[in-house]
């Protein structure tokens, strides 16, 4: 079986902790860490997360965002 291998897209650092690191990851994987990499968390939302922002004051807030087409809805 050939599986895919995933590749980092982005580091996004928060403004508010050096510490807090989104890696925006592919294949609808991507990672949190806390301590600057020592530990990595997969959030895996089962859809692809196109831009991740963090909040400029709020060390908690993310925004993420997934575009979607009018080919993505069945209707």
């Amino acid at each position: 079986m050939l599986t895919q291998a995933g590749e980092v897209r982005d580091l996004i650092v928060s403004p508010v902790d050096p510490n807090l690191i989104i890696i925006h990851g592919s294949h609808e994987v991507n990672w949190k860490t806390e301590n600057c990499g020592g530990d990595l968390i997969a959030m895996n939302n089962g859809r692809p997360v196109d831009e991740f922002l963090f909040h400029p004051f709020k060390r908690d807030w993310v925004l993420a965002a997934a575009w979607s087409t009018c080919a993505d809805f069945e209707y």
